[in-house]
């Protein structure tokens, strides 16, 4: 069997600061006996009050998930699960606008999430960001998502089938989405390298990107799911690659781990140049073999 746990943070960038504005990005994260969610979002810097945006997308993604495995246990059904996260987030921003006289504009932001159980799980997202993969060897998979517009924000579900947004970018068949993969291997003489790219066009990349993780990977691979907000691609003097490593190098995972790391290493990225000049935010599912016998085995690196 695994045992789940999960952590999350999210910091303002130095830009937002010496602007006045607040921090867009926002993290979430909760585990309970059966399941370990964490959800992040990115307000759209050119939106409104985009904070707020943020917010109800990565509540209402974390309650959909919470939601799924009340009606289902702990199967796992890729599509449905982004199917409740979708209807939740459409009821949920429709009802957060009109409650608090909200605009459009002020809904503008990305969300990404992992849901995790015993029998496997999913990550998903949509917009811009990074999904990582940390195995128990130490290595990482990573996977950066760019529009090469805008991206496809939650709330242009509600408009029309994004008829609009569609137009804005050509066709359906328009590429609009690329995905880089990268690898870093512990001990290599060249650590990080890329090893994968490939394109979506404007309707695949509409419905988000999906990953899904086996029982056995669960249980014999992974050590950890982890999702970033772009605000890992402008962290002055370091390349993103980089800043995704230093935030998955835990010394422990108990607790707050990703804010203990996140912490400190901002305070190394300011060491280095302004650190961050965007927002950032991280949530990590963290993966735990258990034997019989209650030993608990987890990386060590």
């Amino acid at each position: 069997m695994i045992r789940l746990n999960a952590d999350h943070y999210f910091s303002i960038g130095q830009e937002h600061v010496m602007q006045g504005k607040p921090c867009q990005d926002h993290a979430l994260s909760v585990t309970d006996e059966h399941t370990s969610c964490a959800a992040i979002s990115d307000g759209c810097s050119a939106g409104a009050e985009t904070d707020m945006g943020a917010r109800v997308l990565t509540f209402s993604a974390i309650a959909a998930m919470r939601a799924y495995h009340e009606e289902v246990g702990g199967s796992i059904c890729a599509t449905r699960v982004v199917e409740k996260v979708n209807e939740q987030q459409r009821l949920v921003l429709a009802s957060v606008r009109a409650a608090l006289s909200l605009a459009r504009d002020d809904m503008l932001a990305t969300c990404g999430y992992v849901y995790l159980t015993q029998k496997g799980g999913v990550a998903h997202l949509a917009g811009d960001g990074v999904i990582a993969l940390k195995y128990r060897s130490g290595n990482i998979t990573m996977y950066h998502y760019d529009w090469g517009k805008a991206p496809f924000y939650p709330q242009y579900r509600e408009e029309a089938s994004g008829a609009g947004y569609v137009r804005e970018h050509g066709t359906q068949e328009t590429d609009a989405l690329t995905e880089e993969e990268w690898h870093y291997q512990q001990g290599s003489e060249i650590p990080i390298v890329r090893t994968g790219s490939r394109t979506f066009t404007v309707a695949e990349g509409m419905c988000g990107v999906t990953k899904v993780f086996s029982k056995e990977a669960l249980s014999d691979e992974i050590d950890a799911v982890a999702l970033f907000t772009d605000g890992v691609m402008r962290v002055e003097n370091v390349e993103w690659q980089q800043v995704v490593r230093e935030l998955l190098s835990f010394k422990t995972t108990a607790g707050q781990f990703v804010k203990r790391r996140l912490s400190r290493a901002l305070k190394d990225f300011r060491e280095l140049g302004k650190g961050p000049l965007d927002d950032i935010a991280c949530a990590v599912v963290h993966v735990s073999s258990v034997t019989n016998e209650g030993e608990e085995h987890a990386d060590t690196n």
